[in-house]
């Protein structure tokens, strides 16, 4: 009773405090269900009441580089979407919509004089940290020297930004010094074979404040980084600027010579960086995205009250990191009625030695111990309406770090409309050395939970953890990731990473995954209980002793590898080490499975690490899994 009593008055004093604030409108492009819109976000600061938890300015000012699809192009024109409404279609020029079998939809087909002018989206948001653009592409013909896509202004003598199907990246600006422009990879002395003729490829340019990167059907093409620019170099920041306020996108125009004939299919502009799943190829006829499975938590009518309705447990140990993506759905009711958080101790809600740390809701309010403090609060809601409104449907991701004893959680929703919203919340839960749980709590809503961005453990960005060069010339045995140690009878531990190979050499050229004691390489204790190869081979003091499964087509193997998305999955339980692997391949079908059990090992602790001879391992992932057997089921 005494628990439900508090719990009233604080929905009271929400109610109370939510609807005395003041408003300020939230100007927004509401995204059409049938046509290409560009979607707007705009982060906007929270005027609230000092009794619910008022933030200090440098939190309250923070702004999130969050990922955001400002813009789609889709080309798919019928009754309830104009021929062109997408595009400037004045001051375009021999340009049309056509059926493609190959991709089982409608293109825009470019003639090699032509060209498509659309407005710039990413003049209405603000990039904090790069952009992004994706696209499917075909040429018909050898030509590397037009622009495939470029951004700029109608006078040709003003700056611009465009690629081409050499993978070459420019920037020039009239005027400035030469040093100051950007040209890789210029086909007159470089020839990438990055984009062949007469064939459909998926591009994914991201550009950084620090550099680029290209991806072509889902493989890192080609790339640069550059962390400290001088006064009289380029500065990627410069070009991310550029992009952000330069009038226009066009197809098919932008160099100093034409293109040829050209077909694009799905543009996409995305504000601030991309996440591996974008760069990666498209199943053709529909991407992974839309088979992907959610674990749902919540009944879809809303009937799920408060504290009956629950999701997993998700244990984090000391100085860790838990990570959750789910889509937030809600009646729309009242404020709360959205995603709740609970963090407790290590214990059954009810159960022995079960106690609440605090517990926050999506409308920035909350409650808990007596280290609660809805000053460490921190939100930039102000219209409640539209908030309620925006929150169904909003893609939530949530982030809750571990340092010391300190817990600090993040969300950022993101509308499909666009809007972002962010909330934190930062307080001390128990001393920082002994687990805590968390847990989501349905209240009029529901969810529905991306596997495989649910764990505990340490994401990384692309590029920013490789296991060997990434031109693929590592020696054997001198590059390698992390120790990973495990106990006997702990969580299985995933690595998730991005096979890269140069597509011509052996079938070891890819990764190697390494049992061994708790020791470091070459120390006096050091023994390795087996080194498995990708490609079912092996040895070391346990090797002989395990069982292995796999049922590899070795005349593709080399190509099936190269690029491919691995998931390792490494458990250790009574003695017995057991490595299975799951490989999606760039045209997103899966490798078969790929098994070794292996018993014998005495531990207690052991120690993995990955290598890789010939080839480079790309990490973007590293943890616990909770859902990881949904990540590989499709609808």
């Amino acid at each position: 009773m005494e628990f439900s009593f508090i719990y009233i008055c604080n929905r009271k004093f929400s109610k109370f405090y939510q609807n005395n604030l003041k408003t300020l409108s939230i100007m927004k492009i509401i995204k059409s269900f049938y046509a290409f819109v560009v979607t707007m976000g705009l982060v906007s600061t929270i005027t609230a009441c000092a009794d619910w938890g008022q933030m200090d300015d440098p939190a309250g000012g923070q702004k999130y580089p969050t990922k955001q699809l400002v813009a789609t192009y889709s080309f798919e024109y019928g009754e309830k979407v104009p021929l062109f409404s997408d595009i400037d279609s004045a001051n375009s020029k021999k340009i049309e919509a056509v059926s493609d079998k190959d991709l089982n939809s409608n293109v825009l087909h470019v003639d090699s004089t032509g060209y498509a002018r659309m407005a710039n989206p990413l003049n209405s948001v603000q990039l904090q940290n790069g952009a992004a653009f994706t696209m499917w592409v075909k040429t018909a013909t050898d030509n590397i020297s037009g622009a495939l896509f470029s951004v700029g202004y109608n006078n040709a003598d003003s700056a611009r930004f465009y690629f081409t199907p050499n993978a070459q990246i420019v920037y020039s600006k009239p005027g400035q010094l030469q040093s100051m422009n950007l040209d890789e990879n210029d086909p007159a002395t470089y020839k990438t074979g990055a984009i062949t003729p007469g064939t459909w490829h998926f591009l994914a340019l991201q550009v950084t404040t620090t550099g680029y990167q290209l991806y072509v059907d889902g493989n890192k093409s080609v790339s640069d980084e550059v962390t400290n620019p001088t006064s009289t170099s380029f500065n990627y920041a410069t070009l991310v600027k550029f992009l952000n306020n330069a009038p226009y996108l066009y197809i098919g125009k932008g160099a100093d010579s034409d293109l040829c004939e050209s077909w694009y299919d799905d543009i996409k502009v995305y504000r601030n960086q991309m996440e591996a799943k974008d760069w990666a190829k498209p199943n053709v006829g529909g991407s992974d995205a839309d088979k992907k499975v959610y674990v749902q938590v919540g009944e879809s009518d809303y009937s799920s009250a408060w504290w009956t309705t629950f999701t997993d447990y998700f244990t984090i140990p000391a100085n860790s990191t838990f990570h959750t993506k789910f889509i937030n759905h809600t009646s729309g009711l009242n404020n709360w009625n959205n995603w709740n958080l609970a963090v407790t101790t290590d214990a059954n809600r009810g159960g022995t030695g079960y106690a609440e740390y605090f517990v926050i809701r999506a409308d920035a309010y909350g409650w808990g111990n007596g280290d609660y403090s809805a000053a460490n609060m921190s939100a930039d809601y102000s219209d409640w309406a539209a908030f309620r409104k925006d929150m169904e449907g909003a893609t939530v991701d949530m982030t809750i770090a571990r340092t010391g004893s300190t817990v600090k959680v993040t969300a950022v929703a993101t509308a499909t409309s666009g809007t972002v919203y962010t909330e934190t919340y930062t307080q001390n839960c128990g001393d920082g050395t002994q687990k805590i749980r968390a847990f989501m709590v349905c209240d009029g809503s529901y969810f529905q939970i991306d596997p495989a961005e649910t764990f505990v453990g340490t994401a990384y960005a692309s590029g920013s953890n490789l296991v060997g060069k990434a031109d693929c010339t590592a020696a054997w045995w001198t590059a390698f990731s992390d120790y990973y140690k495990m106990s006997d009878g702990d969580q299985p531990l995933m690595i998730n990473f991005i096979n890269n190979n140069s597509g011509s050499g052996s079938n070891w050229n890819n990764w190697l995954l390494a049992c061994c004691t708790d020791d470091a390489r070459g120390g006096s204790n050091y023994k390795e209980y087996f080194i498995l190869r990708s490609d079912a081979y092996g040895w070391g003091d346990r090797y002989s002793s395990g069982t292995m499964e796999q049922s590899f087509d070795w005349s593709t193997y080399v190509s099936d590898m190269h690029g491919a998305n691995c998931w390792l999955k490494l458990s250790y339980g009574s003695g017995t080490v057991k490595m299975e692997a799951k490989q999606k391949k760039t045209d997103g079908t899966y490798l078969p499975d790929y098994t070794f059990t292996c018993p014998g090992v005495t531990g207690p602790d052991i120690r993995f690490f990955l290598t890789a001879e010939l080839a480079s391992l790309d990490i973007l992932k590293v943890g616990y899994f909770p859902y990881y057997d949904k990540i590989f089921e499709t609808k």
